[in-house]
């Protein structure tokens, strides 16, 4: 702008430079090299020189302009693109309803402002209803049926009242507003949301839907699609509501829907699906055809959206996997011990072992606070860390046990750091400060040994272990060590694995009794929403992908940990990017917290 519409010579010799078309830089990297150009920084301040630029950049002058009679840019579809209500599927188009436009300043809300300029206002053609017929005879029509919101991007809802200043009919019929202006005024913040939001002029507003929109669908075994809808309602003018997706061609042997068409899209040959029927449950195979293909000569299949698949059978191997994973998690138990023990091993009273080992907080002299507790426990919040500490309940109280390395870790603590225990035990606070340890040192003094405490217990693996919920089912992380070591990892050119089996073929197989990779805008399948809660310890599984932290479809994995939320803590057969080690537990890279939909049992 300061160049097309400023006078250079009122501008400083920077900025001219700054407006002035510059060369095109192109860096390469070079490990050896030791250029320095561009490697100055100009805030200092805030960041530091580069020392080693390991690139070479190259200066080069910008290309010359396209002559005029060239152009180098021309604003045209591309062959073969469809545009308005035949566009592919999921692209949104304001043809599906009548439309004109102006621009005008209606204060159109930008990233939480009001713009201040004009914006191209849609205006909708109202549809005249207020006078044609009566509030009762539109809720008949309506009441219950599907339609679609959030023009252009379609929405589908389910309609459950529809209302006018007079009232509103909905599943108890026609019933009066007993407070008219509260109606209006929602009316009226309804119609300036579509303005400030969407841009949108509803226009004459007469009669408006109340409807909960689609939050979630389910692909059923039979090949259904289930919907569930949300609890709370929204209100719309009518005029911006479809009653029809048009997306969803009806006819002889067509897909019946938008979301079963781009359903059957995902199955297309060589795509990757997990099999759901015996005797191939949960291997993976590939389409090698499908969909509505035809015959030789022409003649169309009985089942023409049935497929032909190539499975590849589990090996032995993978067969040997199932069983040991069930019997490493079941055979390593570690030995707790009651506090009464633990009390007289490590020499403290119950009080003191019970302050040690839960969350204990000590204020430095500036007031911050400093962790000296082990956090095995925490009796508010029903958690404890497994491995190392559990809940037993002896009538009506609960209380806790300790394995044989929280006792080591207490008896370390305890010889190097006496001075916790001392503190403890002289007084039972929630919150410490220095003084209640070190009375006659200075505070730096003090903040000194405070310090020396918490590096200690922070070294230590206890430290990267979270608690978690005692109704949660862990595997010890000695049983995960050994299922790793034990486990023959299928594939990848692994010779422990032994040969593979032979793929075979399956035909006429139903799109129903197969999974594909997760789609966000399809339905979740039947079977990974019923698998919620089934899991076990032990239990083998394949990732359905579709998810940054899991690794792709079809990896193999054995459940170590299941949550009261549902969640699943599961180490893979191989590390993958995005995998962790479970806070110590697993090998690098294998381990992953996923939700029970992300993974088929």
């Amino acid at each position: 702008a300061e160049r097309t519409q400023i006078n250079p010579q009122r501008l400083r010799k920077e900025e001219v430079e700054r407006n002035t078309l510059g060369p095109v830089l192109t860096f390469h990297y070079d490990p050896n090299s030791k250029e320095n150009l561009f490697c100055q920084s100009t805030l200092p301040h805030h960041f530091t020189s580069v020392t080693a630029s390991k690139s070479r950049v190259m200066l080069v002058a910008p290309p010359p302009p396209f002559p005029a009679d060239q152009k180098g840019f021309t604003a045209s579809l591309t062959k073969g693109t469809t545009t308005g209500l035949a566009n592919p599927l999921g692209y949104p188009t304001m043809q599906s309803l009548k439309v004109s436009s102006r621009l005008d300043g209606v204060g159109v809300n930008v990233f939480g402002s009001a713009s201040k300029k004009k914006s191209l206002v849609l205006e909708l053609q109202a549809p005249g209803l207020a006078n044609v017929v009566k509030l009762e005879q539109i809720g008949k029509a309506l009441l219950g049926e599907r339609c679609f919101i959030g023009w252009p991007y379609l929405n589908e809802s389910t309609i459950c009242a529809v209302s006018d200043r007079t009232g509103s009919f909905g599943a108890r019929g026609f019933v009066g507003h007993s407070n008219p202006s509260a109606w209006e005024n929602e009316a009226d913040r309804c119609i300036d949301r579509y303005l400030e939001k969407h841009g949108v002029d509803v226009g004459e507003a007469s009669f408006f839907v109340h409807v909960r929109d689609c939050v979630e669908m389910t692909s059923m075994p039979d090949g259904s699609i289930e919907k569930h809808f949300s609890d709370t309602e929204t209100m719309h003018p009518i005029q911006v509501i479809l009653r029809s997706n048009p997306f969803e061609k009806a006819g002889k042997n067509h897909i019946r829907t938008a979301t079963q068409k781009k359903l059957m899209q995902s199955l297309k040959p060589g795509s990757k699906v997990v099999y759901l029927s015996q005797p191939y449950y949960g291997c993976i195979g590939t389409v090698l055809s499908g969909g509505s293909q035809k015959m030789k000569g022409g003649k169309s299949k009985k089942h023409p959206d049935n497929l032909v698949l190539q499975i590849e059978p589990n090996s032995q191997a993978e067969k040997q996997n199932v069983t040991t994973s069930k019997r490493l998690v079941g055979h390593f138990q570690p030995k707790y011990l009651p506090d009464s023990v633990v009390t007289k091993r490590v020499g403290i009273s119950y009080r003191v072992l019970g302050q040690v080992t839960s969350m204990t907080n000590v204020k430095d002299s500036k007031g911050k606070n400093i962790g000296l507790g082990l956090c095995l426990k925490s009796r508010s919040q029903g958690a404890v860390v497994p491995d190392y500490c559990r809940a037993v309940s002896r009538g009506d109280q609960t209380l806790y046990e300790y394995t044989a390395t929280a006792l080591q870790v207490l008896q370390q603590y305890k010889q190097k750091f006496s001075w916790v225990f001392e503190g403890v035990k002289r007084e039972s606070k929630k919150d410490y400060n220095g003084r209640d340890f070190f009375p006659n040192l200075a505070p730096e003094d003090a903040d000194k040994h405070l310090y020396a405490a918490s590096r200690w217990l922070k070294q230590l693996p206890l430290s990267r272990r979270p608690m978690v919920k005692q109704e949660a089912r862990i595997a010890p992380e000695e049983a995960v060590r050994a299922l790793q070591q034990a486990l023959v990892v299928v594939g990848g050119g692994n010779k422990r694995a032994g040969g593979q089996e032979k793929p075979v073929h399956l035909e006429n197989v139903a799109p129903m009794n197969v999974l594909t990779p997760p789609d966000p805008t399809l339905p979740k399948p039947f079977i990974l929403k019923a698998g919620m809660g089934r899991f076990a310890l032990g239990h083998r599984v394949v990732s359905v992908g579709g998810r940054p932290n899991i690794p792709s479809f079809g990896a193999m994995g054995t459940v170590i940990g299941c949550y009261p939320n549902g969640l699943l803590e599961v180490v893979f057969d191989s590390a993958y990017i995005g995998g962790n080690d479970l806070y110590g537990r697993c090998r690098k890279g294998t381990g992953a917290i996923v939700r029970p939909w992300d993974v088929l049992n």
